[in-house]
């Protein structure tokens, strides 16, 4: 694979799934309704990437060869589709716990692609 070459839909993803749950470990959270605005914005990397910038073991730099377009476009699938269920769905309770939701839904995506992801429709 070539350096700018791209991985394609949300190969690699669990990569911020490893970010998600080292800062969680570390103690930081973020709101449900924040985390969801950001998803569906289909900003949800960027805004990660922003705000834990000196948090991050993994940059997610620009030149990376993620595709991190397919990653918020499939991530913010899922912004109106949860909203209200996260407790039915996910078993997660509290407002704060934001980004276990966002891992839970990563954890969905991983298992989704290794079984039928096809790439964004």
């Amino acid at each position: 694979m070539g350096k700018h070459e791209l991985f394609t839909g949300v190969d690699r993803l669990e990569l911020l799934g490893y970010e998600i749950i080292a800062l969680i470990s570390r103690g930081y959270k973020e709101t449900i309704t924040e985390i969801e605005r950001q998803m569906e914005k289909e900003n949800i990397l960027q805004y990660v990437r922003e705000k834990y910038a000196g948090e991050l073991f993994n940059p997610f730099s620009d030149d990376a060869q993620y595709n991190y377009t397919d990653w918020n476009k499939a991530l913010g699938k899922y912004s109106g589709w949860i909203e209200g269920q996260e407790r039915r769905k996910y078993g997660i309770e509290n407002e704060e716990d934001g980004l276990l939701l966002l891992l839970a839904l990563i954890l969905e995506l991983v298992a989704n692609r290794e079984y039928n992801w096809t790439g964004l429709e």
